[in-house]
């Protein structure tokens, strides 16, 4: 399978530093702005995976954009800049946060309600399923139990905003002995074919997936820091080839090796357009 970028991000807005998985929303609307202005085709993932498997062929500038949590800023922060440059998206959505509160490392943040998701749609955004309430699935689990949960997830959110569901994203892998993920992975075989008899076509995790990527595990790209050189890395031809390596990844994320994988991907790009 051929891949293309899948940036995954959380909360956009201007949150105390301390909140994770954060982007201001300054910096959202200049790494818009950069993937207008340099070329960046976004594609929805309809494409994303036709491209994966070969049924459709996307430039070497294709992307995608996925926000997970169904936070309110997804409105008040998100839409408005995506719609400036007319960039799709997929929201992946968590039915039980919807109309509620979460707090994030000690910040109160309002969910989106059933209203608002039903405009995410009117506006020609996608919709998928944040499954497990956004936790991560780790070993020791009962199958069962999950497809179980992930059932009625699925029912949940198809009948409060009565559109087809195609896609999940989750949070599956091993872990280390602290507790932390060492690596992440496919859904399990058993959920994996109960997602495909409900339409699920296919399910995104994070980087680094640490292993081939198939409908069932496409590795994301998580945007969270504000820094432009790191978000030009993470856009890079040569963060995509590298990024499921466990080992370079650590380095990465440790020393931020940004203008060297971005200048070398730009250089190797003009060479080909030679």
């Amino acid at each position: 399978m051929k891949e293309i970028s899948v940036l995954q991000y959380n909360n956009v807005g201007n949150y105390p530093p301390e909140v994770d998985n954060a982007v201001s929303t300054q910096a959202f609307a200049r790494q818009m702005q950069y993937l207008s202005t340099n070329g960046y085709q976004v594609v929805n993932l309809d494409d994303t995976l036709n491209h994966l498997t070969g049924t459709k062929r996307l430039s070497n500038r294709a992307i995608a954009i996925t926000i997970d949590g169904g936070y309110e800023n997804a409105i008040v922060n998100i839409v408005p800049i995506l719609k400036q440059y007319s960039f799709t998206a997929t929201f992946f959505i968590a039915p039980e946060f919807i109309g509620g509160t979460q707090t994030v490392n000690g910040t109160s943040i309002r969910c989106l309600t059933w209203q608002e998701v039903r405009e995410l749609i009117e506006s020609g955004f996608t919709v998928g399923l944040l499954a497990n309430a956004g936790l991560g699935i780790y070993e020791p689990y009962d199958e069962k139990e999950l497809i179980q949960r992930f059932a009625g997830e699925l029912d949940i959110l198809r009948a409060n905003i009565n559109t087809e569901i195609r896609y999940c994203a989750y949070t599956y892998g091993l872990l280390c002995s602290h507790g932390a993920p060492r690596s992440y992975g496919s859904l399990p075989s058993e959920l994996w074919a109960f997602l495909q008899s409900r339409g699920i076509r296919a399910g995104f995790n994070q980087c680094p997936i640490c292993q081939p990527p198939s409908p069932a595990g496409i590795s994301r790209i998580t945007i969270d820091e504000d820094d432009h050189n790191i978000f030009l890395t993470k856009i890079s031809m040569l963060y995509l080839f590298f990024k499921d390596s466990l080992r370079l990844w650590r380095y990465i994320r440790r020393y931020k090796l940004a203008f060297m994988f971005h200048n070398v991907s730009e250089f190797l790009m003009k060479i080909r357009k030679q």
